[in-house]
């Protein structure tokens, strides 16, 4: 055996163990890079297919692993005009793959009908087999499952290696799972594992998980523990998963605060150990149990803390879970929120269902026409996007109107019934009063934001003295100030800069009404002012909750919900920092903001270019 004859040995060998662990994404690059740099056209389809044989983990890896587009160009780049059929079935994986987390459905079933194309010109083991689960991954995604389970199904048939035999089962276990038949999918799950086992082929620790799952859904407690005390012992990289089974079999025994902690630990190895999607089903977990416990707050923090800040589908029982904890608690604003993100859960799967069944309708359709169906798809997609916008919107006008007009309304009546008795009905008008100043900030804010969205905005721009506006802005928030001991504090050093007087008060307003809100009691905020040779900087400090690195990223969005809460039990639109943010821009400048993390308080910064005026003083 010559060297190169040697390392082709040595790569195919590793990419075995590789396989039967489903972990090592990043060795899987570098195994695919030595069989570019020695030409082994058998180890680099071996290295393109491994990715598609992971079930379940494909989501946890495809979070680790490099761009799947980078490596189908790693070996265009390598072969170039030398690609094989076979080289082109391989590369039809990762671009599959691609396609499908960019939620392309057309594209990625191009991809798989272009490997099925290919399949009678190539001589690889059980190729249809594993063009065919392409199919299958693809139908289980959008949730057709019964195409997937004939996809899976005729896998089996088609396949003849142990392996292939195996993960064909393996999938079509976690789809009869998802049919809701726990019964199907336990057999099929134990014949993968009785396949590699006859042919004595290590078994990998996910399918052994996958088994165990289904064995403490039927109640199989006995059986699944005798399975999890094995992957303790022989596989220590299992160690989050069975914490996590660990911990449903204590809650289904009624042991809620050992299933607590169990869940805690396993989500803690899951995130170290970069299983993204493992961890979100363990936080999942955990927050069902402290929802059993009516830990609610301590499940909200939880479960918050495990979301992006996009709405998705993989997070729809964390939302669900969030609406019940809210509920607990009678935030009914973050209820609203959290069931407005469930509807456009609902509708995105309706949505993927109908492009994944308009593509299964067009495969043969030529390239010119497919191009313009995927701009078809994409404008769909924005429409979804406008339309989630529009239900937010009414969703949060509903909570915000709600509350003031029900006060108003028993004030009216209090004061129909004391005017019939002659009792004094100042008081209650003045309180009156106050809703109707709510009513019209609401309503003044939800006419800005169209104006913002719409684009029918403008700045008329003149010298704004910011000395003056910052002491007008800290006079119309000293009341609310006081009624929480809150202490404002104002050091400026007054200049003028280009913008609108009207607008960089709206802004201010915004940014101190803010932080009384969540400040807590007897706490201070400090303004103050300060420019430099070209721009006006000023900044709101508090020392309020402060921000996680989620709030940080979306601290701006429209109609954002963030970790913190007022102090007080004050109203939150969600726009007020989007609106200020938006309006600085406008005046062409910006507004930024700083926080050393949850507990430690906030900054806020409007910058504003100075005024002609100001450098003609200057």
């Amino acid at each position: 055996m010559n060297e190169t004859q040697e390392l082709c040995h040595q790569v195919r060998e590793e990419l075995i163990g590789l396989r039967s662990d489903g972990v090592g994404s990043e060795r899987r690059r570098g195994l695919l890079l030595e069989a570019l740099g020695i030409g082994c056209e058998a180890c680099v389809l071996e290295c393109l297919v491994t990715s598609a044989n992971l079930c379940e983990a494909q989501e946890d890896i495809a979070g680790q692993q490099p761009s799947l587009d980078q490596v189908a160009g790693l070996v265009t780049d390598t072969f170039g005009l030398a690609l094989t059929p076979s080289l082109h079935w391989g590369l039809s994986f990762p671009q599959f793959f691609a396609a499908l987390n960019a939620r392309s459905y057309d594209l990625a079933l191009h991809h798989a009908t272009q490997a099925q194309s290919l399949v009678s010109a190539i001589e690889y083991p059980d190729a249809l087999a594993h063009t065919l689960n392409l199919g299958g991954q693809l139908a289980w995604r959008v949730g057709a499952f019964d195409h997937a389970k004939k996809c899976f199904t005729r896998s089996i048939a088609e396949s003849s290696l142990p392996w292939s035999i195996a993960i064909a089962h393996c999938q079509l276990g976690l789809t009869l799972e998802s049919l809701g038949d726990p019964e199907a999918a336990l057999e099929h799950q134990q014949s993968s594992i009785d396949t590699l086992t006859d042919a004595r082929i290590r078994v990998p620790f996910l399918f052994e998980s996958n088994r165990c799952s289904i064995m403490i859904q039927l109640g199989h407690l006995a059986r699944a523990n005798e399975v999890l005390d094995s992957l303790e012992r022989f596989s220590p990289q299992a160690a989050p998963f069975v914490l996590l089974h660990r911990a449903t079999m204590a809650r289904f025994s009624g042991n809620l605060r050992e299933a607590q902690s169990l869940a805690a630990k396993s989500v803690q190895l899951f995130g170290q150990a970069g299983w993204v999607g493992s961890r979100r089903k363990a936080v999942a977990l955990q927050g069902e149990i402290l929802i059993e416990l009516r830990c609610f707050e301590h499940a909200i923090k939880v479960l918050v803390d495990g979301l992006d800040r996009e709405v998705k589908l993989e997070y729809e029982q964390t939302y669900h879970q969030l609406v019940e904890a809210h509920r607990a608690l009678g935030q009914w604003d973050h209820v609203v929120t959290y069931q407005s993100f469930l509807r456009q859960l609902t509708d995105r799967r309706r949505l993927d269902l109908h492009l994944y069944c308009r593509a299964q309708q067009r495969p043969h359709q030529s390239q010119d026409l497919r191009e313009k169906n995927r701009e078809i798809d994409e404008r769909n997609r924005q429409l979804e996007l406008l339309r989630s916008d529009r239900e937010s919107l009414l969703n949060v006008i509903a909570h915000e109107l709600r509350s003031p007009l029900t006060a108003l309304g028993l004030v009216l009546r209090s004061i129909s019934v004391r005017s019939a008795r002659g009792i004094e009905i100042g008081a209650r008008v003045r309180t009156g009063a106050k809703m109707v100043r709510r009513l019209q900030g609401v309503v003044d804010q939800v006419a800005t934001v169209g104006e913002i969205t719409n684009g029918s905005f403008a700045i008329e721009f003149e010298p704004v003295e910011v000395g003056s506006v910052l002491h007008q802005v800290v006079d119309e928030n000293r009341l609310a100030a006081r009624a929480k001991l809150i202490d404002l504090r104002v050091d400026e050093d007054n200049f003028y800069v280009a913008g609108h007087r009207g607008r960089l008060e709206q802004i201010l307003t915004n940014l101190v009404s803010n932080a009384i809100k969540f400040s807590e009691m007897e706490s201070e905020i400090h303004l103050r002012s300060f420019a430099d040779s070209a721009h006006g900087y000023i900044e709101v400090v508090d020392e309020g909750p402060g921000l996680t690195e989620l709030d940080l990223e979306r601290v701006f969005s429209r109609y954002a919900r963030l970790s913190a809460r007022p102090t007080g039990g004050e109203p939150s639109s969600g726009m007020g920092l989007f609106i200020a943010k938006q309006l600085s821009l406008a005046m062409g400048g910006d507004l930024l903001v700083e926080s050393a993390g949850k507990g430690l308080g906030a900054t806020f910064s409007v910058r504003l270019a100075l005024s002609s005026h100001q450098k003609a003083k200057v």
